[in-house]
């Protein structure tokens, strides 16, 4: 009976790290694409500012390229 017992803990310790690890890796997704995209609009940001400034258009070109 002890070893049927041991099975099923193994078991659902196996299926629990199956599902954190699917966890840790969605999450990590959300994260990266939250970054990616507040690092689009900060680059959009520093673009449309150097384009009213009237900066040189290099500058304006460096900061549309990173978006």
């Amino acid at each position: 009976m002890a070893d049927r017992v041991i099975a099923a803990l193994l078991a659902a310790l196996a299926a629990m790290f199956r599902s954190l690890a699917r966890v840790v890796r969605q999450l990590f997704h959300e994260v990266t694409g939250a970054f990616f995209l507040l690092f689009a609009a900060l680059g959009g940001v520093s673009a449309w500012r150097h384009w009213q400034r009237g900066s040189a258009l290099w500058v304006f070109g460096i900061a549309l390229a990173f978006t």
